[in-house]
């Protein structure tokens, strides 16, 4: 219908005559609408994605329902307690910030599991280490910071005054390393506070390069840092590519720009293994430049050398360092995490079944030895840093390196999935996961092989140089399903209750080799099936 127009927006507009008149066809659904998809066999069934995920109207917009049962959130920003078991607080664009266990188990556990703890866009998170995490900074967009007592219930703003501030959407904050009772925001100012954000001091002449701004502010501090090992080391990163230094606390600055002085600072990080290292990303994406920013300074960044080299063309996002180890390097980038294991000098990606999403935070939770990441589209994702704790330069200089895989239980329900009605799919196959390291890229091929030495399961996976994730399915052969319109009418009681579904065969009890194949080399492992 040439007719028939429809306007995203804030709100979704409807038109049958041509734009000549509109309605709201939105009532009880989420703001920020982003995407319209109308079935083409039945244009009463539309999906409108928004900012609150997917929502389904099957009568042409008058009642929908909201999918929440799919991950996501457009996750900006995230911290971690230090609670057993410990908890991801992340800033969501317009579903404010979100606290939910690291146990959450997405399809099975109930998503009022997952807390609201601030509201607007969530913006920037910060946990004060005390007892755990019970308090937390939260904030909306342009700097609505707020302080929130988890135990007692207590709020309190902890916005720093000024009718002359200039908030980023995603205003920055830092706990003091060396006192939680000692906060710092940035606006174009650093301001500290020594009272958890009760009363405020600016302690810095404007950061920026105090360029004008448009419909949004603009010259605004995006990113802080606090030296761990000497209190008043503090640096700055803005919007604007302006990045500085103060070594007394703020009495003094000093200008540091990179060789990129122009580009969006996404994140400046004081190492904690080196008093004068620091590391900065930027990107430029605002400006149609994909250009992999990674700065190193190992002099306070009065000099600045790029670690970038090998990492693709594409934004980065965030930066960070592992606590364990120096030379361990993290990066999220709009197209997923890549690890660096020898200072910057070389990078590979990391993080099996992360999808191809932007990442725009990173946080490690170090006695969980978990890295979680924050993207923007897919909500958040935790990475077992453990296959990185087990590299050894033994490891690393062989050309095939297969670890380990966890024993199979056999269960009565494989095969067998509690479904919705509509949900046509296969039963979801019971699989081998694993990770194996390979010094050169090919095809490898995974093989399952039982005790007589005969391949009861094969697979084969494009391999890359590093680190390889894989799963291989235990299936050997698929359910037969019947013709419900061919079956007859049943003539006993067993006919009546027989299934008309054959049952998937797997592989049986017993003990297996895994076995990988690249080029040549062959790795292998040992599992069961109980």
């Amino acid at each position: 219908d040439p007719d028939e127009i429809y306007v995203t927006g804030n709100l979704m507009l409807h038109s049958t005559d041509g734009g000549a008149t509109f309605e709201s066809m939105t009532r009880g659904i989420h703001v920020d609408k982003h995407v319209l998809w109308i079935d083409p066999r039945d244009t009463d069934r539309i999906i409108d994605g928004n900012d609150g995920g997917p929502y389904l109207s099957m009568d042409h917009g008058k009642t929908w329902r909201h999918l929440n049962n799919i991950a996501v959130g457009q996750w900006t920003t995230l911290a971690l307690d230090t609670k057993n078991p410990y908890n991801i607080y992340g800033g969501l664009q317009d579903n404010g910030t979100k606290k939910g266990s690291i146990n959450y188990r997405p399809g099975i556990d109930d998503l009022s599991d997952w807390t609201n703890v601030g509201g607007g866009d969530g913006s920037q998170v910060a946990v004060d280490p005390r007892d755990g995490g019970d308090l937390i900074y939260v904030s909306s967009q342009f700097g609505a910071f707020m302080a929130y007592n988890q135990k007692t219930g207590e709020r309190w703003s902890v916005r720093p005054r000024g009718q002359d501030l200039r908030f980023n959407w995603l205003a920055p904050i830092k706990i003091s390393n060396f006192h939680p009772d000692i906060i710092y925001i940035g606006s174009q100012y650093l301001h500290r506070s020594f009272n958890q954000g009760h009363t405020w001091e600016t302690i810095s002449p404007d950061l920026t390069k105090n360029l004008p701004n448009g419909d949004v502010p603009f010259s605004t501090l995006t990113a802080i840092d606090e030296s761990p090992f000497k209190f008043g080391v503090i640096y700055t990163g803005a919007d604007d590519g302006s990045v500085k230094v103060t070594k007394d606390g703020g009495v003094t600055w000093t200008d540091i720009p990179t060789p990129a002085p122009d580009r969006w600072v996404t994140r400046i990080i004081a190492s904690q293994h080196d008093a004068a290292t620091v590391y900065c990303t930027q990107n430029g994406y605002r400006e149609d430049e994909w250009t992999p920013y990674v700065w190193k300074s190992t002099d306070y960044g009065h000099t600045w050398t790029s670690i970038a080299d090998g990492l693709p063309f594409e934004p980065v996002n965030t930066i960070r360092e592992d606590p364990k180890d120096a030379k361990r390097l993290f990066v999220g980038t709009d197209l997923g995490v890549f690890v660096s294991i020898d200072g910057g000098k070389s990078w590979m990606t990391y993080g099996g079944g992360l999808p191809h999403v932007a990442v725009h935070d990173l946080a490690i939770q170090d006695k969980a030895r978990d890295l979680v990441a924050a993207t923007h589209g897919r909500s958040a994702w935790v990475i077992d840093l453990e296959p990185l704790d087990d590299l050894t330069p033994e490891i690393m200089a062989s050309n095939l390196h297969v670890w380990s895989v966890d024993d199979l239980t056999r269960r009565d329900s494989w095969g067998y999935d509690r479904k919705r009605d509509w949900d046509k799919s296969e039963p979801n196959e019971p699989k081998v996961s694993g990770r194996f390291w390979s010094k050169a890229s090919g095809k490898a091929t995974i093989k399952i092989i039982d005790e007589s030495g005969n391949t009861v399961k094969e697979e084969q996976i494009d391999a890359v140089p590093g680190f390889n994730f894989y799963e291989i399915g235990t299936q050997t052969k698929p359910r037969a399903s019947a013709d419900p319109n061919k079956v007859a009418d049943p003539k006993t009681l067993q006919q009546a209750l027989a299934d008309p579904y054959s049952r998937p065969e797997y592989i049986p009890k017993g003990k297996y080799t895994l076995e990988i194949s690249i080029n040549g080399k062959t790795g292998s492992t040992e599992f069961q099936v109980r």
